[in-house]
């Protein structure tokens, strides 16, 4: 209701900290809405808080003194009218079975909005009643409230068919006893609902469709026969209905016969209980419960003074910023001009040709080089824009490098809650071994592979083109070789899919062996392809996927304010950035399209269907197992069937080595810093190297250096360079000041799990973007290699150390990662077993990616609509002109 909500805004600001036994300030809404909220006051009541409730001297479901919290009750117009409502619904009723005209039901529903205009009317000056009163908004200011809690906001027919019935009745019914009613059948003023809905003898539930008595139907596994009312009961029931655990009766049509028929066909129909029964094992596979959960985020904000950072920008924009409407607007313009101007150059030269040249520049450029033409295209404007489930078994398609590191705490935490593990690789697989503990092993032969040291060769490119080594040419030349490579990896893993299924004694092995569930890293698309192919249920170890981040690909993503990857932009845009957006998610567009979805496309045509786009597969998995937490991540649409799980290989410090920790207990009082540039980069330029070390040994801390590259030559003594260190464990060391990283997810999440604070050295991929987030929250420095020296480098590393906002807003974020009903592992462990329980998660699963764009983005809807009212007003112009010939004809003819 917006009336709670305009509550909840004008007295927002009177919530204080605390959470041991807090104070609630509650705002509620009369009539059902009070049925929920007094199930949370009174848990909050029993968890120790004090609850005082707001209420009108009106109000019909409040009561003013209870044992569970106290009342402060506001004398004015405010309140609903219990009368008014039941006057409403009789007259409903009346219209429905008397099947009068659409224009007394609209008149109906005119009065009941106006109604509610009244409603929110009185409301407000409720609100202004108890703003002007100083002595109660002293009183509240003084309570020191911790949070506030608001809610935004045919009789004789049916006994004569129950009368019919071998079943008896229970019919809660204030009306005058029907004349049919039969000796089956107990009319009472009020029933134990729930008590009586969680009974064994229960057959059925014939019910309005409220809220409350769906859930309770759900969670007990009983069938519903529904006869909807008003509000939003219709849709409930067509909910239930489309779930096969309901039938819905029509009021305006409803007899004995049909109201029999129905019933009959609902208790005796065997699939409406077990589909009610699915629904409530489903609803009850929980890792907590909804009341549980509640209260958890409840306190939450107590202890945390709000939760700001789960709250999305989209609210302070404009409808047209919030669409892109602008952005698209001036995009097509810009486009219109290139048009333009190119027909403009072309057409004086087309004279000029020389027979036969254009086909000779034709047969010049390869086929397989034409798709990067338009990359090439495309950047050159971006460079000026700016920069519980027992024994299951898992078939696992893992992704190398650090995704591999992710993927193994994954494994290591299924295996050892008892379950079989297959890990799929590669026969040129450089991370993951053929042989461990806690999988067996599936090798698949393949011809090429993107090995560890192209990646290494690209970064040193990548390192000399930042200190200015390398010309820009040769940074288009090296775009146009990662694409190359990014194609050939994606041909690589079709032709590792199409290895597999064509493997016939492999494929009946797989099939034999009946996994539960496969388990996929969607940047590589060979889980998806097999996962269709055997028709498991499919969950996703995921960030990325084929196309890019995964969000992108399943949940409303608006590029007003959620920036594309590499954009290098906050969820603050102004117009030029929401620009250098659309136009960065318009080249990742094209290169999914081009680039990488072609491979698959031709798999999917070749062992599937034409018909099976592999977009649409991507969409199919079960689960999305996100590697994202949102005290890190800006907050955005999601999806029901998205698990956020970052953080879940974090965990508390275990001790360091020996030596390691003599080392760090030398740095006294000043302490230790890390710096890592993650599993690629070991090593730097000479002179880059120099310029930091330099730069480390001015501090008087002790410094822990993973390097592998020659020594370099202004190395000082409170240095020590490892090629290997345990990163997290020394994250987690009291005496750590500071981490240098290169912005790779795990070691941001890692520093924030800890509360250490980073100076950030970007270099490819997601790293900048990961570095943006957290100096966003003032947890880090951003360092550009391009120009870093040592001068630079000292600097930026002492604000970082002595500008005590750093670590402090470090340490917040770390209370706010660790403060979580659950741990982010067992979180992912939980719906994995899940998805194994219940044969996968489809309940969860939208729609929507059965939808072509037009639909989806309700073009076509939209379109039509427009031309109905351009229709309109042509007819409207049409008669008003003719109207007006009319008129001056007749005075023509009296002039005459």
């Amino acid at each position: 209701m917006h009336s709670a909500d305009l509550l909840l805004i004008t007295l927002l600001a009177l919530t204080l900290p605390g959470v041991h036994g807090g104070k609630v300030l509650v705002f509620p809404v009369d009539g059902s809405h009070w049925v929920n909220m007094r199930i949370l006051v009174e848990e909050l009541h029993s968890r120790g808080h004090s609850v005082t409730v707001v209420r009108a001297a009106a109000s019909w479901y409040i009561k003013e003194k209870s044992p569970h919290y106290t009342a402060i009750t506001v004398h004015g117009a405010g309140g609903h009218n219990e009368e008014f409502f039941i006057s409403l619904v009789s007259r409903l009723l009346q219209i429905q079975r008397e099947g009068r005209s659409a224009w007394t039901r609209f008149s109906l529903d005119m009065e009941l909005k106006e109604r509610f205009s009244e409603m929110h009317k009185n409301t407000s000056e409720m609100v202004s009643q108890m703003l002007e009163d100083q002595e109660l908004m002293q009183s509240l200011r003084d309570t020191e409230y911790d949070l506030v809690l608001a809610d935004p906001a045919a009789g004789d027919e049916i006994a004569a068919a129950f009368a019919q019935l071998p079943q008896k009745v229970i019919w809660r019914y204030t009306g005058d006893r029907p004349t049919t009613l039969g000796n089956n059948t107990r009319l009472v003023s009020w029933m134990p609902q729930n008590d009586l809905l969680g009974h064994p003898k229960t057959r059925v539930f014939v019910s309005h469709g409220g809220t409350n008595g769906i859930y309770e139907a759900i969670y007990h596994g009983v069938p519903i026969l529904g006869l909807p009312l008003i509000f939003d009961q219709h849709d409930n029931l067509q909910r239930m209905k489309a779930k096969g655990a309901a039938k819905v009766v029509d009021i305006a049509t409803l007899d004995r016969h049909i109201f029999l028929q129905t019933l009959q066909e609902v208790l005796h129909d065997p699939s409406y209980r077990m589909n009610m029964q699915r629904l409530s094992r489903l609803h009850r596979d929980q890792p907590m419960k909804p009341l549980d959960r509640a209260l958890f985020w409840i306190e939450f904000v107590m202890r945390n003074k709000g939760a700001a950072h789960l709250r999305t920008e989209s609210y302070r924009m404009p409808w047209y910023s919030y669409h892109s409407v602008d952005v698209i607007g001036v995009l097509l313009a810009a486009v219109l001009l290139i048009i333009l101007i190119i027909i403009a150059v072309i057409s004086p030269q087309t004279h000029r040709e020389a027979p036969g040249g254009e086909k000779q520049r034709q047969d010049k450029m390869k086929p397989n080089t034409l798709w990067s033409i338009p990359i090439v295209l495309f950047m050159a404007p971006l460079m000026f824009i700016g920069s519980l489930c027992h024994g299951g078994k898992v078939l696992v398609f893992p992704l190398e490098g650090s995704h591999w590191v992710n993927m193994e705490v994954l494994i290591k935490a299924i295996h050892a809650r008892g379950h079989m593990l297959t890990v799929v690789r590669t026969d040129k697989s450089w991370y993951i071994k053929e042989k461990s503990p806690y999988y067996t092993s599936i090798t698949v032969p393949v011809t090429k592979a993107i090995d560890e040291e192209f990646v290494k060769e690209a970064l040193k490119f990548l390192l000399d083109l930042e200190r200015g080594k390398s010309s820009m040419l040769n940074f288009f030349k090296m775009q146009l070789k990662m694409f190359s490579k990014m194609a050939e990896a994606h041909a690589m893993v079709v032709e590792a899919a199409t290895n597999m299924i064509t493997d016939q004694k492999l494929m009946k092995t797989i099939k034999e062996s009946q996994y539960d569930m496969i388990l996929s890293d969607p940047a590589w698309g060979t889980g998806i392809l097999l996962a269709h192919h055997l028709q498991l249920p499919l969950v996703y170890n995921v960030r990325w996927i084929t196309s890019g981040e995964g969000h992108f690909a399943i949940a409303p993503s608006p590029i007003s304010y959620i920036p594309v990857t590499g954009s290098g932009l906050s969820d603050k845009m102004t117009f030029r950035e929401r620009v250098k957006n659309m136009l960065f998610y318009i080249l990742a567009l094209y290169i999914d399209r081009f680039v990488i979805k072609p491979n698959y496309q031709a798999f999917c045509d070749q062992f599937f269907n034409p018909k099976v786009d592999f977009n649409d597969l991507v969409q199919t998995a079960d689960l999305w197992l996100n590697r994202v937490d949102f005290v890190f991540e800006f907050p955005r649409p999601t999806m029901p069937n998205i698990i956020y799980m970052g953080g879940f290989q974090c965990k508390p410090a275990e001790n360091l080595p020996e030596d390691l920790e003599e080392f760090v207990q030398s740095s006294g009082e000043h302490g230790v810093i890390l710096m890592s540039l993650g599993s690629f980069v070991s090593e730097l330029t000479n002179d880059l190297a120099d310029e930091i070390a330099a730069a480390f040994a001015q501090l008087p801390q002790k410094v822990i250096w993973r390097y592998t590259g020659d020594r370099p030559t202004t190395l000082g003594n409170n240095t020590r360079l490892v090629s290997w260190m345990p990163q997290n464990d020394l994250l987690g060391h009291p005496k750590t000041r500071a981490a240098v990283l290169h912005g790779g997810t795990n070691g941001v999440q890692e520093a924030i799990y800890h509360g250490v604070p980073v100076l950030g050295f970007p270099l490819f991929f997601d790293q900048y973007d990961n570095l943006l987030r957290l100096k966003e929250r003032g947890g880090t420095r951003i360092l550009s290699l391009g120009t870093l020296d040592r001068h630079i480098f000292l600097q930026t590393l002492q604000e970082v150390l002595h500008d005590p906002s750093y670590r402090m807003n470090m340490q917040r974020l770390s209370r706010l990662h660790r403060d979580q009903p659950m741990k982010p592992l067992d979180r992912a462990l939980f719906w994995i077993e899940f998805v194994m329980r219940n044969k996968g998660a489809a309940h969860l699963r939208t729609e929507s990616y059965r939808m072509p764009w037009y639909s989806y983005h309700s073009v076509d809807i939209i379109g039509v609509l427009l031309a109905a009212v351009l229709l309109i007003i042509l007819i409207i112009i049409a008669v008003i002109r003719y109207l007006c010939c009319r008129v001056c004809f007749k005075r023509k003819l009296k002039h005459e």
